[in-house]
């Protein structure tokens, strides 16, 4: 049987903003960092990071989106959609769970396919530091 997990790859481009300004330091290392930038590097700085909290934002809501995909409700959605009398491609949708992920299951003939939401999802839920 066919089986997807449907992963949370990392995002490059906020990781690359983010080493642009810190690169790569904590603690003492990350204070010289910025003890050593000109003004105009601050400032620039600053609109990076402004940017990347935005981005960080904005993707784990579409990450919450996504793990809401993975519900009882919308595998009934689903099954009403595939299974119509008007629809010339037939499954029947089921949700279930695999290895305690919520999974779609969408069965035609003898042929099984199971879309697994990653354990990413449990993980969604912390506040992100608001800058001021």
């Amino acid at each position: 049987m066919p089986t997807v997990e449907v992963r949370c790859e990392k995002r490059p481009d906020i990781h690359r903003s983010l080493i642009s300004v810190a690169s790569d330091s904590y603690g003492q290392d990350a204070l010289d960092f910025i003890v050593g930038m000109s003004v105009q590097q601050r400032h620039a700085a600053v609109v990076i990071l402004r940017d990347a909290e935005a981005k960080i934002v904005r993707f784990k809501e579409r990450l919450q989106d996504l793990a809401l995909f993975f519900t009882r409700a919308n595998a009934d959605k689903l099954n009403r959609f595939f299974t119509h009398d008007l629809n010339s491609i037939y499954y029947k949708v089921e949700y279930t769970t695999v290895r305690g992920q919520p999974t779609l299951r969408f069965k035609k003939s003898a042929s099984t396919y199971d879309l697994i939401r990653g354990s990413w999802a449990e993980k969604l839920e912390f506040d992100w530091p608001k800058s001021t």
